[in-house]
């Protein structure tokens, strides 16, 4: 794949330090008025931070054209490229990475969006349900099956997914095929008819689908799960229907101050609001985790939101984002409608700087709306609501200065990389089920090579580590052949030269320019 972006000389303050940070480019071109940035989608990916900042710059510039193997596009095939690769990172940073990709509309591709399998999770969307894709036999709903893949596989196409290198279809096709054919109303209690709106004063007569009652959940993996226990009507929201990350603070390392900081913020007010009213305080609404990738942002709200049993609504910035005028302000007072109705709940941003960066002549007058609505929403949040905004970004200094004043994200948090204990307390978390050789010194080994790393790259470690145990203690193109019958010896085991390999791998691969960078941002 190439990508080219051709963008004229403008009057903005950033002109010149643009042209300066595409010069490390080689197929950079610069005239005087046209200049014209060529790159691999090899180079996006290893320049992602540089590009992701010049980008963010020069999409409001008028005339900034867009090209995809030589055919015109737009800004938003551009954004996807990136949500695709930031995507990618957020995954190899999650320890419960298989979970990671289910937390969107449910398909096993956060991306996929154009049709939800979970009904409500993506409320602040106008999405179809798969249980909307389908006709009428008589009185029997049939699902349609091979519609609903034919729109997820254009989408996988129009969006470029399959450049994932964690993208699966067969996984989908496999969700997909798990659906149930037909669903007949009259005999399945959780099911009701959908019918048209109908003008005031009048009844509603013509039936159109079909969808879930209320009390039920929604469909993952075949079948379907009774929420409604134990009946009581004035229990508006189980802790079925919440959204509870699984995550816990026991999956967390090397990062105990920052997590003591975090839930002294959030947790406290909600298990003690008697200390509150004592001491004639009001808790803080928000909080802002900003740090390099992978040192724990994510996993601290989620262990929060599970500590408290709390509704997790987990938004990535641009999702928000939306070409139609007002639509990105109505995503965000459905994000926090959603949070009211389940309350306690924690509201978790990633990407902040996407919706929140600075606003001033440059920039886009949507985005300042955007942010307006944002400050609006936050000083509508009291004491009451039991919600809190939990932000995280990697780029603080694009943060607009009235989003940290006092009442909404003012409690700012540096996430840094962990100290060499905490480097091992993370260490020991991701190794503490392995089969590892009795005679392997965890701590020794990490003194050695992982100080300084983050959370995500030892986890990285630790994973690489396992591979190659499996390639030195298993015939695998065997296994591929089907050739032999494998059975778990002792053998299988991780061995310190597996992990010195994974070691050497990560240093490697190691950008160590994003490293430098993150220190200077204060």
């Amino acid at each position: 794949m190439i990508i080219k972006i051709v963008f004229y000389k403008s009057s903005s303050k950033f002109y010149d330090s643009v042209c300066t940070n595409c010069g490390i480019f080689e197929n950079f071109i610069q005239n005087k008025s046209e200049n014209i940035l060529t790159l691999t989608f090899e180079e996006l990916k290893e320049h992602f931070f540089e590009l992701k900042h010049i980008m963010l710059t020069i999409k409001n510039w008028s005339k900034t054209e867009y090209y995809i193997d030589e055919k015109e596009t737009t800004i938003s095939d551009i954004d996807n490229l990136f949500t695709i690769l930031n995507c990618e990172k957020s995954y190899e940073n999650e320890i419960l990475s298989d979970e990671f990709c289910y937390s969107g509309a449910g398909w096993g591709c956060n991306s996929l969006s154009s049709i939800s399998l979970r009904k409500g999770y993506y409320s602040y969307r106008s999405t179809l349900c798969w249980y909307d894709i389908g006709h009428f036999e008589g009185d029997i709903w049939i699902v349609d099956k091979e519609r609903i893949m034919q729109i997820l596989t254009s989408e996988t196409t129009t969006k470029n997914l399959n450049l994932c290198k964690h993208f699966q279809i067969d996984k989908i096709e496999k969700t997909v095929e798990n659906l149930p054919d037909k669903i007949d109303v009259t005999e399945d209690g959780e099911w009701e008819y959908k019918y048209r709106e109908a003008p005031m004063g009048m009844q509603q007569t013509e039936i159109i689908g079909i969808k879930p009652k209320e009390q039920y959940s929604s469909f993952r993996g075949g079948f379907s799960i009774s929420l409604d226990g134990n009946n009581d009507e004035n229990n508006e929201t189980t802790e079925e229907e919440k959204n509870i990350p699984s995550t816990t603070f026991d999956d967390i390392g090397g990062i105990d101050s920052i997590v003591q900081q975090v839930r002294e913020v959030i947790e406290l007010p909600l298990i003690a609001p008697e200390l509150f009213s004592h001491y004639h305080i009001k808790p803080h609404k928000g909080i802002l985790l900003y740090g390099p990738p992978g040192c724990g942002k994510t996993l601290i709200a989620k262990a929060i939101a599970n500590e408290i049993k709390a509704h997790f609504v987990s938004i990535n910035g641009p999702e928000i984002l939306n070409k139609y005028i007002g639509q990105s302000e109505e995503n965000l007072r459905k994000i926090f409608d959603e949070a009211k109705h389940h309350s306690p709940a924690v509201i978790y941003f990633d990407e902040f700087d996407s919706i929140s960066s600075t606003r001033d002549s440059d920039g886009n007058p949507h985005m300042a709306t955007v942010v307006n609505q944002l400050l609006t929403l936050m000083d509508g949040i009291d004491e009451n609501n039991q919600i809190c905004a939990i932000a995280s970004t990697n780029r603080i200094d694009m943060i607009d200065e009235a989003i940290k004043r006092p009442g909404r994200f003012d409690y700012v948090i540096e996430i840094q990389r962990p100290s060499p204990e905490g480097c091992k307390a993370i260490f020991r978390i991701h190794t503490e089920k392995m089969p590892v050789d009795k005679h392997f010194n965890k701590d020794v080994f990490v003194d050695k090579y992982l100080v300084g790393s983050s959370g995500a790259e030892i986890a990285f470690v630790a994973s690489e580590a396992a591979y190659n145990s499996i390639r030195r203690t298993v015939n695998i193109k065997e296994l591929f052949d089907e050739k032999c019958d494998f059975v778990i010896s002792k053998e299988n085991i991780l061995i310190e030269e597996d992990f010195i390999k994974a070691a050497k791998l990560l240093k490697d691969s190691r950008q160590r320019a994003d490293t430098a960078k993150w220190r200077n941002i204060k």
